[in-house]
C-alpha cells in the first residue's frame, strides 16, 4: 500500500508465511512497535519463538524487530516502523539459487530475475517482454500477486490488488491548524474521496469551511442519502439546499466535489463513483458569496454541531483547488494521483498516507496539518482502503519527486553513502540507486535526517551479520547512533537496539523487561504470552521468578509445578488410596472445591449451580454462590430437591441471626443437636453446633456455617464405583479425571485441558440451573418464599 503524503511511494504493511499448513502474519502498527502478530488467524505473542517447521523458527531480537531463520542456510530479518516494515533476506546458494518472485535467484547471472509467475522473462532486447520501467510494474510485480488467503481473515476489507493508507473516522472531527489562505472568495473546488459506513444522525457531514466570519459551510449526505449542503450563520441557524437529483450508496466509494464560481454565483455538485460513474446538478445561490473568505479552517467529519451530523465511515484525498475546476477535468481525474508540484491551482492536498500519529500534513509547500484528538472519546484511526486508484507511472513518480533537489539535500545524501565502510565494495549502478532512495527519502519526509535510513539496507548487504563487529554502521556508532548495535567511545559496547538501552553515564547496556544477557541479545522465556508467564525475568541469568507456586521456573513458567494440572494450571489433583470405600468431594471457603475423583479448583463466576446429582437415590442438590471478598464467590444457599420435597439453607441476613431453613415454602427451627424429618427417606441433623447433616439412603452431605461468616461450605459423602453416575459440580466419582469437567455443550474436557476459563465460563454454563425448574432458593427473607418468577427479586 502507499506510505507517503508526498506521493504513492508503496510499502510493506504486512508479512506473512505459510509453512506445513501453518499461516503467520505479521501486521505493523501505527507507532513502530512489535506489531501484531497472528498465528493461523489467531493474535499470539512470539517471544522466545515459534517454531513453524522442523529448524524453521519465527523469534524477536528486540521489541521491534523479528528474525525467521531455517537452519544456517536462510535468514530473514523484518525491522518494525511506523505503519510499515522492512525485510531483509539473506540465503545460501543452496536455498536462494533456484527462488522466484519478486527478489529474484541468486544463480550470478543478472539476466534472469525478472520472471513472472507464468514464467515469461523481461530481458534487455526482447521484442515480447523487453525489460522496461513500465513492464516491471505492470507486468513482472503485479504477475507475483498473491492468490492465497493468508492475509484475509487477520486485515479489515482485505483486497489482494492492493489498496491506500487512509483515515476510519466515526463521530470524530478533523481540523486544519493554520488559516487557509491560498485560495479567494470567488473561486474554489473542494474534493474528497470518501466510504459512508451508515448515518446515524440527521446527516452526515462530509467536509466544512469556518471562515473568518465565523459562517459554516458543510457538505453532506441526508438521512435518505441526498448530497446536500448547508450554510450556518453565528446563530447557529442553517440554510440547506439539497439535490435531490444526486443520491449515493452506502458501503461504496465516491469522490464529492463541490465547486463554487462567484463570477456566476453558482454551486456545482460532481460526484463520481468508484466504478468511474457520475452525476452532477449546479444550483445558483448569491447567498454562497462571502462563506469562502480566506483565513478560516477547513474541517472534516464535522460541521458546527457534531453529535447532529457525524461521520462514519472513511475518508481519503482531500483536495482544495484555487479555481471553479470544470467538470470534465473533476470527472477525468477523479481517483487518480495527482500533484503540487504538477498541479499549479492545486492549493492543498492531504494523501493520509503516512500512517500514523494524530496528524496528517499537506503534500504542498505549506505543509497545513489536518490534527484530531487522541484517545478517550475520539474514534479516528489508520486503516487501509481498497478502491482501485489510478497512479501515473513509477518513472514519473521519481521525476517529480527528484525534480530540483535542494543542494543540501545531494550533499547529505552523499556524505551518508561515502561515509560507510566499504562502500567500495558496492558496484555503481547499485551505488546509484541506494543514493536516489536517500534522496527521496529526505524529501518524502521533508528532512535530510530520514535520508540515514539507507544505511541499513546498505550495511546489510555488506555484512549481513548484524552481531558482526565488523558489521559497516558498527563503526560509525558515534556519527550515525542508532543505525547499529555498537555504543560508547571506541564502538565497542553491543547493545542490541529495542531490547536493552545503551546508558553512556555508566557504559552500560541495561535490558529492557523482555530480554537478558550480553548485549540483551536473548529473549526472556514466554508462557501464555507474557514473559515468564507474567512473572519475572532476571536481565542477567534470563530465569524466571513465576506469579505463582502453582508454575514450574525451571521451565520458565511454561508448565506446572508438581501437583498442579491444567493448561493455566489452575486445578491440583488429590491421590486416594485405592481401598476407600467411601469418598468425599466438597466445596468450602471462597469458592474452594474438590471433586470425588481428587480434582481441586476454584470457581470465581457467581450463579446457581447444580451441586449434586444422585439418580438412584432421586436426589439433586443446587447451591447458589455470590460474589464474596476479592474476585471471589461462595456459596450462601443449598437446596435439596427430592421427588416430592425440597429443604433449603441459607446464611443469614445478619450475623448474628441464626441460619435460614425452609421446607416446601415454610420456615423450620432446628434445636442445637435436635433432627428434622423431610420425608420417610430423609432427614436432616444437627450433628454438632456448626454442621447440619443431610442423609438420604447411602449419601450424606454436610453443611457448615461458622458464626459472622458469610458463606457455607458443603461435603458430600458417598459410596463410588467405576460406574457411579453422579452429576454436578462434584463430578461423577468413577475413578477417571479426565470426564468430570464439562464444556457449555456437556462435552468432557480431559483434566490437562482444564483452565480458569473452562471452569469460569464454560463448566458453570453447563451446570447452570435450568430456567425450567421451579426454583426453590430464598429470594424474599422477610415473607419466607420466593417471588423470583414474579419478577420481584430481593437479590440476597
Amino acid at each position: 500500500m502507499f506510505g507517503s503524503n508526498e506521493a504513492p511511494v508503496a510499502i510493506t504493511s504486512a508479512i506473512g508465511f505459510t509453512i506445513n499448513g501453518v499461516n503467520v502474519v505479521i501486521r505493523a502498527d501505527d507507532i513502530g512497535s512489535s506489531g501484531t502478530v497472528y498465528y493461523n488467524d489467531k493474535v499470539t505473542t512470539v517471544g522466545t519463538g515459534i517454531i513453524l517447521a522442523p529448524e524453521v523458527t519465527l523469534y524477536m531480537t528486540s521489541l521491534s524487530t523479528y528474525r525467521l531463520v531455517s537452519g544456517t542456510d536462510l535468514y530473514l530479518d523484518i525491522d518494525m516502523k511506523q505503519s510499515y516494515m522492512n525485510v531483509f533476506v539473506k540465503a545460501k546458494p543452496s536455498i536462494c539459487s533456484t527462488a522466484k518472485a519478486l527478489l529474484g535467484s541468486c544463480n550470478n547471472n543478472k539476466d534472469n530475475d525478472f520472471v513472472t509467475k507464468s514464467g515469461d522473462q523481461l530481458a534487455v532486447g526482447s521484442t515480447s517482454f523487453p525489460l522496461t520501467q513500465n513492464n516491471v510494474e505492470n507486468t513482472f510485480v503485479t504477475s507475483w500477486r498473491t492468490d492465497t488467503n493468508i492475509f484475509e481473515n487477520v486485515i479489515p476489507n482485505y483486497d489482494p490488488s492492493g489498496g491506500d493508507t487512509c483515515l476510519e473516522v466515526h463521530s470524530s472531527p478533523l481540523m486544519s491548524e493554520k488559516p487557509q489562505t491560498l485560495f479567494t472568495e470567488n473561486a474554489i473546488t473542494v474534493e474528497l474521496s470518501f466510504y459512508l459506513q451508515q448515518i446515524i444522525g440527521e446527516a452526515a457531514t462530509i467536509w466544512s469551511y469556518k471562515n473568518p466570519n465565523q459562517k459554516v459551510f458543510s457538505a453532506l449526505v441526508t438521512r435518505d442519502r441526498f448530497i446536500a449542503y448547508s450554510m450556518f450563520d453565528q446563530t447557529n441557524q442553517e440554510t440547506r439546499y439539497t439535490v435531490e437529483t444526486v443520491q449515493i450508496e452506502l458501503q461504496k466509494w465516491y469522490q464529492l466535489s463541490i465547486i463554487w464560481s462567484g463570477v456566476e454565483n453558482t454551486v456545482r455538485i460532481v460526484v463520481v463513483g468508484d466504478d468511474r460513474s457520475s452525476n452532477n446538478a449546479f444550483n445558483v445561490d448569491p447567498n454562497i458569496k462571502g462563506a469562502f473568505a480566506p483565513g478560516g479552517y477547513l474541517m472534516l467529519g464535522m460541521t458546527h454541531n457534531n453529535d447532529r451530523f457525524p461521520f462514519s465511515g472513511y475518508i481519503d484525498n482531500f483536495r482544495v483547488w484555487k479555481n471553479a475546476r470544470k467538470n470534465d477535468d473533476v470527472i477525468t481525474q477523479a481517483f487518480t494521483y495527482v500533484s503540487t508540484a504538477t498541479e499549479s491551482e492545486l492549493a492543498f492536498l492531504w494523501f493520509f498516507n503516512e500512517g500514523n500519529g494524530y496528524t496528517t500534513t499537506d503534500s504542498g509547500n505549506s505543509h497545513i496539518p489536518l490534527t484530531w484528538a487522541s484517545g478517550g472519546w475520539s474514534n479516528v484511526s489508520w486503516t487501509v482502503c481498497t478502491y482501485k486508484i489510478y497512479s501515473i507511472s513509477t518513472a514519473n513518480i521519481k521525476d517529480v519527486i527528484l525534480k530540483d533537489v535542494p543542494d543540501t539535500t545531494e550533499t547529505s545524501c552523499t556524505t551518508i553513502i561515502n561515509s560507510i565502510p566499504g562502500i567500495g565494495e558496492i558496484a555503481v549502478g547499485a551505488k546509484k540507486v541506494y543514493y536516489e532512495q536517500c534522496l527521496i527519502q529526505s524529501i518524502l519526509k521533508n528532512n535530510t535526517e530520514s535520508g540515514k535510513d539507507i544505511l541499513g539496507p546498505i550495511a546489510d548487504t555488506l555484512e549481513p551479520n548484524r552481531t558482526d563487529p565488523n558489521y559497516p554502521t558498527a563503526q560509525l556508532c558515534n556519527k550515525y547512533p542508532g543505525y547499529s548495535n555498537y555504543f560508547g567511545q571506541y564502538c565497542t559496547i553491543y547493545c542490541v537496539k529495542n531490547a536493552g538501552d545503551y546508558n553512556p553515564d555508566d557504559g552500560l547496556c541495561h535490558c529492557r523487561d523482555s530480554f537478558w544477557g550480553f548485549g540483551c541479545a536473548k529473549s526472556c522465556p514466554y508462557a501464555r504470552n507474557q514473559v515468564c508467564g507474567g512473572g519475572v525475568c532476571d536481565k542477567e541469568t534470563g530465569s524466571c521468578t513465576c506469579s505463582s507456586e502453582k508454575f514450574d521456573p525451571a521451565t520458565g513458567c511454561q508448565t506446572c509445578s508438581e501437583g498442579y494440572m491444567g493448561i493455566d494450571c489452575s486445578s491440583v489433583a488429590a491421590v486416594f488410596p485405592s481401598s476407600l470405600t467411601k469418598y468425599t468431594a466438597s466445596c468450602f471457603g471462597q469458592g474452594n472445591c474438590q471433586m470425588f475423583d481428587g480434582q481441586m479448583f476454584q470457581v470465581t463466576s457467581a450463579g446457581e449451580y447444580l451441586f449434586f446429582e444422585a439418580p438412584s437415590e432421586s436426589l439433586k442438590v443446587y447451591v447458589r454462590m455470590r460474589p464474596c471478598g476479592s474476585c471471589k464467590t461462595c456459596i450462601q444457599q443449598v437446596w435439596f430437591r427430592l421427588n416430592n420435597n425440597y429443604f433449603t439453607v441459607k446464611v443469614p441476613f445478619m450475623a448474628s441471626q441464626p441460619l435460614i431453613l425452609q421446607q416446601d415454602g415454610s420456615a423450620i427451627t432446628m434445636l442445637s443437636l435436635s433432627s428434622h424429618t423431610i420425608n420417610s427417606q430423609a432427614t436432616i441433623t444437627w450433628i454438632d453446633k456448626v454442621t447440619l447433616q443431610f442423609t438420604k439412603g447411602s449419601v450424606n452431605v454436610d453443611v457448615t456455617y461458622i458464626d459472622s461468616s458469610s458463606y457455607l461450605s458443603v461435603s458430600v459423602h458417598t459410596t463410588c464405583t467405576s460406574t457411579s453416575s453422579f452429576k454436578g459440580m462434584l463430578g461423577n466419582c468413577n475413578k477417571n479425571m479426565d470426564d468430570d469437567f464439562k464444556d457449555s455443550s456437556g462435552n468432557s474436557v480431559p483434566y490437562t485441558d482444564v483452565s480458569n476459563d473452562v471452569i469460569d465460563h464454560k463448566f458453570t454454563r453447563f451446570l447452570s440451573l435450568d430456567n425450567s425448574v421451579t426454583n426453590r432458593f430464598i429470594y424474599d427473607v422477610s415473607r419466607y418464599q420466593s417471588n423470583r418468577n414474579s419478577g420481584h427479586v430481593s437479590w440476597l
